[in-house]
């Protein structure tokens, strides 16, 4: 081919890739719709196709017929609404972290595990009251680091750890299809909660592990306060989580700031880490934190309950 013909079909190759990748991406909506939806609906990630669809505009809508250009419009109307979803678009209340904050920072190291000293570095920026590290490849924190975080108890299991400023207990852990898990409660100073540390690995979380879970949930003394905590490798807004928002909220939709995103680093278009909890414990800030040492970013929240006694 030569260069006189690439010139000629750049008008027409270009546009219809941008056109096809919004069109793709506009295929999220339907696993936030409908439980069912296949695997290849997520793979186009929505900010990536809403910039598609905006590249199209800015550069190749001039000249074009008028029926195209409502299609593309239609399209990027989508997906304005459907980003907008996606990212946990609604009403947020966001507080100041007071005295009766619990600190709690998850993060799921796969690849790349930072060293104790620079994982210990990150930490006290923000030095949180429970830890939760999600396939790490280091060995335990020496006592100095703990010591220097305040982080006394520590639980190792199923590839999951957990170190707290609080005791804890170690309890029954619910039985999920295909997904790790480690359930402990805390002895914190507004009262006991439980954590579980859930690691779905690297494929997502089933629907069968959904159902297990909606079915643990039921069954729990709904008064004790519960966060989960973990890499669920799907995105809060799908529709197969319906089951559990009877139960528990996002945190990252109740207090959220920042970018909605948690992998892969440095720029996240996925989510694939989330905190969720029970209605009885208020978020007060929910946030993703990058770093250059995994693939995922650390999730924050500061939460408290004050209704209980």
């Amino acid at each position: 081919m030569n260069a006189e013909s690439s010139v000629r079909l750049h008008p027409r190759i270009i546009p219809a890739i941008l056109a096809l990748l919004s069109l793709w991406g506009l295929a999220g909506w339907w696993p936030m719709l409908a439980a069912d939806a296949p695997q290849w609906t997520r793979v186009m990630p929505m900010p990536a196709a809403l910039l598609a669809a905006l590249l199209w505009w800015i550069f190749f809508s001039r000249n074009r017929r008028r029926t195209q250009k409502l299609i593309l419009l239609g399209i990027t109307a989508g997906l304005i609404l459907g980003f907008w979803r996606d990212a946990g678009g609604g009403h947020r209340q966001i507080h100041m972290p007071d005295a009766h904050t619990l600190r709690i920072t998850q993060w799921t190291q796969a690849t790349d595990t930072p060293s104790q000293s620079v994982l210990a570095e990150l930490l006290k920026e923000d030095p949180p009251h429970i830890l939760v590290l999600t396939r790490p490849t280091l060995t335990q924190m020496d006592r100095r680091q703990r010591r220097q975080l305040r982080l006394t108890y520590t639980l190792v299991e199923n590839q999951t750890y957990i170190l707290s400023r609080y005791p804890l207990r170690k309890l029954e852990d619910p039985l999920l299809p295909d997904t790790h898990t480690v359930l402990v409660e805390l002895a914190a100073p507004q009262g006991p909660v439980q954590l579980l540390a859930l690691d779905a690995g690297e494929q997502p979380i089933s629907s069968a592990a959904i159902a297990a879970l909606a079915s643990w949930l039921s069954a729990r003394p709904a008064s004790v306060p519960l966060i989960i905590a973990g890499g669920q490798n799907r995105s809060r807004t799908d529709a197969i989580w319906k089951p559990l928002r009877t139960f528990l909220r996002p945190a990252y939709e109740v207090a959220g700031y920042g970018w909605p995103y948690s992998w892969p680093s440095p720029l996240p278009l996925y989510t694939r880490d989330d905190i969720w909890v029970t209605p009885n414990l208020v978020v007060l800030a929910a946030a993703y934190r990058s770093s250059s040492h995994s693939p995922h970013l650390r999730q924050r929240i500061a939460l408290t309950w004050p209704e209980l006694p």
